[in-house]
């Protein structure tokens, strides 16, 4: 993808400058780009902002055939309108909560080389995200306590700050550390329990049919600790991590912001049970030598997008026991 940010940049000096030739060119370029994310729109898109692509395209047409007619005042009107939407596109902060890739075997257990190659890969997804936007950005990593999060954060930094430069983007990358609402919540007792109701229950510790027991029957964990038998609450604990971020790394308008949680399975499950209402059908993915990608979630102003769909968000759902 072409760095929209760059050419409605040039497209407003040389529109100024009276070289319709090149507005011309310019409006066509990036209405290209725009109309290639219409037609084929990104899940990381929620339905209100689809709709702003064509408004899009539209208004960069108007801007080419005002530079056709050598009308340099409908050339500007046209771009304000340009600039308008697309602020109107980037002006809530997002936030990613992303699992961790595969992680290796021995204690400590960190990502494996897959893993390392699939952060990688997310780096550069996010910088094509990046480059739909004519803004500054900035993006704010937090981490749970478990080391291989930390080591993702840390491959998905330095090859986001490699991918701006090169690109020639000016892109915050802020490692911003542990914040515990994204924290793996289990001690080893705790896993050990759960190994025995598994047994007991004759599923396999750690599947999803066992996080659909645990998640529908907290209260049969009695042995566990009082945050493990609270999947409601770790999902409403990920609800505020979401919402305090947003507050705390707003958007203006010159700059757009994106927060990334990266944390584990079961504790995201938690919120995709909560937001869908109990309709997942598998644990959050992995990436590793099958996956293609990790798993994530997306919270984009009064949408959240949870296995490629989106859903309503709030604080917390009406449905959602107490």
């Amino acid at each position: 993808m072409r760095d929209i940010k760059f050419m409605v940049e040039q497209l407003r000096k040389v529109a100024k400058k009276g070289d319709f030739a090149q507005a011309r060119e310019y409006s066509a370029r990036i209405a290209k780009e725009l109309k290639s994310e219409a037609d084929l729109p990104s899940v990381l898109l929620t339905p209100q902002k689809v709709q702003i692509l064509p408004m899009l395209v539209q208004q960069l047409s108007a801007c080419q055939a005002a530079a056709a007619e050598k009308d340099i005042a409908r050339v500007i009107r046209a771009l304000d309108r340009v600039d308008a939407l697309f602020n109107n596109l980037f002006s809530n902060t997002v936030v990613y909560l992303i699992r961790h890739p595969e992680k290796t075997a021995e204690p400590g257990r960190n990502i494996t080389p897959a893993g390392v190659k699939f952060a990688r890969q997310y780096a550069l997804n996010l910088i094509n995200e990046i480059k739909l936007c004519p803004k500054n950005v900035n993006v704010m990593m937090y981490v749970s306590e478990i080391s291989r999060t930390q080591a993702f954060a840390n491959v998905v930094a330095y090859e986001l700050k490699k991918l701006a430069e090169l690109e020639g983007r000016t892109v915050g990358v802020l490692q911003k550390g542990f914040d515990k609402r994204l924290s793996f919540r289990f001690t080893k007792n705790d896993l050990d329990v759960m190994g025995e109701y598994a047994k007991e229950k004759n599923i396999k510790s750690g599947s999803f049919e066992q996080f659909v027991d645990w998640y529908n029957n907290p209260q049969s964990y009695v042995k566990m600790s009082e945050v493990a038998r609270n999947p409601q609450g770790i999902a409403a604990e990920l609800m505020d991590f979401v919402d305090v971020k947003r507050r705390e790394h707003t958007a203006s308008e010159n700059t757009w912001s994106i927060v990334l949680g990266f944390s584990h399975s079961w504790i995201l499950d938690s919120l995709r049970m909560a937001i869908t209402g109990g309709k997942v059908k598998s644990l959050i993915e992995s990436a590793g030598e099958k996956e293609s990608r990790a798993g994530f979630l997306k919270a984009d102003g009064n949408q959240i997008t949870v296995d490629n769909k989106w859903y309503s968000f709030a604080p917390k759902p009406a449905w959602m026991p107490t």
